[in-house]
């Protein structure tokens, strides 16, 4: 798994992941997100290039989906 982060003007952070999101890398997934949480309320995750994801992987979306709107923030997935 690969993962490059742009910051946007509107306020938005996309992270475009690529490859395999499985249990060995969605732990790397997850700390992004937080990471990204800690300083900003709304995350786009631009999912286009992953060709797989697991059960690991989509707990990790819903994990950080309900981080972000307790938050007051947003994630989507692009």
């Amino acid at each position: 798994m690969n993962v490059t982060e742009k910051a946007l003007d509107s306020g938005w952070v996309v992270l475009s992941v690529s490859g395999r999101v499985d249990a060995q890398s969605a732990p790397a997934l997850e700390e992004r997100c937080q990471q990204v949480a800690d300083r900003a309320l709304r995350l786009a995750l631009d999912m286009s290039q992953v060709h797989y994801i697991s059960s690991a992987g989509l707990r990790v979306l819903f994990a950080s989906l309900k981080n972000f709107r307790s938050r007051g923030g947003d994630l989507a997935l692009v």
